[in-house]
């Protein structure tokens, strides 16, 4: 300290934890999620906000970190100092119409898990959270003998035909296929789908040979293909 300079105001001290929180935000396909593992043909929630909240062990201000999952549904943030923390999904930022279905200490408090960092655990890699559609979609795959759009009596189901669908969430991005094959009625279905955009299609190579279509949802001008808004919960 001079007469010129008689203060001094800028002795900062910076410190990092050597900490870490992450894991993965996914959609749970068939809603039995148990070990936070996703299956096979689970997907990943881009786009998701995931705060990360540490509670100051010396009284100080407690601190709040917010991650976006990546495009796989993946996140992760390092530099955390020692404590309790709280991870919390925002559900705002996930698709509509879903449920909790899992997450790192139970769905009892849904969509928030809590954790400690310390000497010997100074990474939780684990903080999975799955979630599932509460929507479902499907009916009749049928032969329309006098072609008047309607099942009559005397129509039967039409087996074995493969139904696909493409949905995209219009909130977070997701966005998964799936496929499924009439029953011996005819029928098919569709369950545990979030709110969003659907394109609902009939691979025409499983239809029964000659057959051309006499109806559909949105019409025959747009033949074996229906686009459709699910809205939450909707069936």
């Amino acid at each position: 300290l001079t007469l010129a300079t008689p203060t001094d105001l800028d002795e900062d001290f910076g410190y990092n934890g050597d900490g870490s929180i992450g894991d993965t935000v996914f959609y749970d396909r068939d809603g039995d999620e148990d070990d936070g593992v996703p299956d096979a043909d689970d997907v990943g929630i881009p786009n998701v906000d995931v705060t990360i909240g540490w509670t100051n062990p010396t009284g100080g201000d407690d601190l709040a970190f917010v991650v976006t999952t990546d495009p796989n549904g993946g996140y992760s943030l390092d530099g955390l100092p020692y404590g309790d923390y709280t991870v919390t999904v925002d559900p705002a930022t996930l698709p509509a119409g879903t449920i909790a279905t899992y997450d790192a200490d139970g769905t009892g408090t849904a969509l928030t898990s809590a954790t400690t960092l310390d000497a010997i655990t100074t990474d939780d890699q684990a903080q999975d959270f799955a979630v599932t559609g509460t929507g479902s979609l499907g009916d009749l795959v049928w032969t329309d003998d006098d072609a008047d759009e309607t099942k009559d009596t005397a129509e039967f189901g039409t087996d074995g035909v493969v139904v696909a669908i493409v949905y995209t969430d219009p909130t977070s991005g997701l966005t998964f296929s799936d496929e499924v094959t009439t029953d011996a009625d005819g029928g098919y279905g569709f369950y545990n789908i979030p709110a969003g955009e659907v394109a609902v299609t009939v691979d025409t190579g499983t239809l029964p040979a000659g057959s051309v279509p006499t109806h559909d949802l949105d019409g025959i001008d747009s033949p074996n293909a229906v686009d459709l808004t699910l809205g939450p919960g909707e069936e």
